[in-house]
């Protein structure tokens, strides 16, 4: 397999897809997590090529059913849905050389 080949933006349009499809489903899923209180964040690509990815996001949140979770990943992925980045806390730091990371990071 080439470089090409591995490397290639696979083009592909299931927006309509899933509006026929899946809506329905998704509606259902969200009306009965919110009924029960259930937290939850999905998220699909339905259209990619080479300019750009569509993504179908929704869910239930925390926030709006007044839910606090000892560990909230849905609230970091909301984050990241609409545009943060994530950059793990460890690399966030500011240093002047590998050295002085190396160092840090051993003692």
């Amino acid at each position: 397999m080439t470089d090409e080949k591995i490397n290639k933006v696979n083009h592909f349009d299931k927006e309509k897809i899933f509006e026929d499809n899946c809506r329905e489903l998704l509606d259902e899923l969200i009306l009965r997590c919110s009924i029960h209180r259930i937290p939850f964040f999905w998220t699909a690509a339905v259209k990619n090529n080479d300019n750009e990815t569509k993504y179908i996001s929704d869910g239930v949140g925390v926030a709006s059913k007044n839910i606090v979770l000892k560990e909230d990943r849905i609230s970091k992925h909301l984050a990241i849905n609409i545009g943060f980045d994530v950059i793990p806390s460890h690399l966030s730091q500011e240093f002047d050389s590998f050295e002085e990371w190396f160092n840090k990071k051993g003692s």
